[in-house]
């Protein structure tokens, strides 16, 4: 049967074609036909450029933007509901990964696998947009579930609470200023100015008690978090770093 291009339905005939089949259901074997009949194909560049032309401009009722959200928190709670059992029936030792040890090769490939096929690679946010994600999460917290399971032992971060260990009694404000000052007020990393807020004080061996001029450099808020992974190799790079023969050595 030939298809009659440029024809439409009436309003009335789609009404009724939309009451015949409310309430109805393609079974199982339907779907997966219409699956494999639709896997594999794409759109051509043509077909792409009629469809976004024929969208643009056009804007969804709020009775369809009503429905379509109520349809996707309804999915979502169904989702989440079959999410938690498959998860309850992975967990511990009926976990196929239990007991077992990912090399640092094979995690370095799974990282790199992420980045590559990452949809967002090669993106960049604009700073209307990072603004709008900033105020949005402003004032908001960590759940606490969230924060006990990520909190004191249970942290990838923990050094065996070396850091509510106190400090030495020759940490002054006073040590402090005169380290910033000793940076001209810049961060040694990424050259950053000091401004409003004031530059925190590091030390280089993660040490609290070594106060020590040549021990401790000045860093922005940002640079001293990165500061706090892969400790060892921070502590060569800053050792090179405080040498008289490179004194404002930075990177990016």
């Amino acid at each position: 049967m030939a298809r009659r291009t440029g024809w439409h339905h009436s309003e009335a005939t789609r009404r009724k074609i939309g009451e015949g089949n409310r309430g109805r259901s393609l079974s199982a074997e339907s779907r997966e036909k219409i699956r494999l009949s639709l896997t594999g194909r794409h759109d051509s560049a043509e077909i792409c450029a009629k469809k976004s032309a024929s969208r643009r401009g056009k804007s969804i009722p709020p009775e369809v933007v009503a429905k379509s959200a109520k349809t996707r928190s309804l999915r979502y709670h169904a989702d989440s509901e079959a999410q938690r059992r498959a998860s309850e029936s992975r967990r511990g030792a009926r976990n196929p990964m239990w007991g077992k040890l990912v090399s640092a090769e094979t995690r370095r490939k799974i990282s790199v696998g992420v980045r590559e096929h990452s949809p967002n690679k090669g993106k960049h946010l604009l700073p209307e947009t990072r603004a709008k994600i900033a105020a949005s999460l402003r004032g908001r917290k960590m759940p606490d579930a969230m924060r006990e399971a990520r909190s004191g032992e249970k942290s990838w971060l923990w050094r065996g609470g070396t850091s509510r260990l106190p400090y030495s009694p020759d940490w002054t404000k006073a040590l402090c200023l005169s380290i910033r000052e000793r940076d001209r007020y810049t961060c040694r990393l990424c050259g950053k100015r000091q401004g409003d807020h004031t530059f925190p004080v590091h030390h280089i061996d993660y040490d609290k008690k070594n106060c020590d001029s040549m021990n401790l450099v000045t860093l922005c808020r940002g640079c001293h978090s990165r500061t706090n992974v892969h400790r060892e190799a921070w502590l060569a790079f800053f050792r090179v770093l405080m040498t008289p023969a490179l004194p404002y050595l930075r990177v990016a």
